[in-house]
């Protein structure tokens, strides 16, 4: 199973999803926090491999344009400025491509790390739930904890509404955070209530 969704985060990814993928790709992001995390990691994956891809490409066209440039001196032939013009063109024009396809994903990648993700216990009840950074929180009933899709990467921000107890996993380059109406809690790893 874990090869299909990263089969199918990679169609995302490429812009090859059909209309069910797609559904498909918000249902896991609704169900499955680590799927979120999975998205985020491939996707900088690919950013980070399409960087390189594109520079590797760069260096191809300019010691193509030099190569022409040294052979048609060699040879005592003068390149015309129009050739000149043609291949720099070309050069221009994939750049270009490459920078806005890079901003899109860039963009697109941001938006969905900085959705929010809700979970609520109703009356009656006590729910345990597992975040992205495999902390444990044990929600009260009544209760509401909130954190982003992108949580355990770039913050691990929690709010809260109600009482948990917190079983935080131990991560002292990013402290976790809960925030509440009345306290504001900050450790890198420890068991709490709240």
């Amino acid at each position: 199973m874990s090869s299909d969704k990263d089969e199918l985060i990679t169609d995302y990814l490429a812009g090859n999803c059909t209309p069910e993928q797609e559904e498909q790709m918000v249902e896991l992001m609704k169900e499955d926090p680590s799927f979120k995390v999975k998205l985020a990691e491939m996707a900088r994956t690919r950013s980070y491999a399409m960087t390189h891809s594109f520079i590797a490409q760069k260096q191809r066209n300019f010691n193509f344009l030099l190569s022409k440039l040294t052979d048609t001196t060699k040879s005592n032939k003068r390149i015309s400025i129009r050739v000149f013009l043609r291949y720099a063109a070309v050069i221009i024009f994939i750049i270009s491509s490459n920078i806005i396809l890079h901003q899109l994903l860039t963009t697109k990648i941001q938006k969905d790390l900085e959705s929010t993700v809700t979970t609520t216990v109703p009356y009656g009840s006590i729910s345990k739930l597992i975040l992205p950074d495999s902390s444990e929180v044990w929600i009260n009933a009544g209760s509401t904890i909130t954190y982003q899709a992108g949580f355990g990467i770039t913050n691990r921000n929690v709010r809260l509404t109600g009482e948990a107890r917190f079983s935080v996993r131990k991560n002292s380059e990013l402290p976790f955070h809960v925030k509440t109406n009345q306290l504001n809690v900050t450790v890198t790893g420890n068991q709490f209530n709240s």
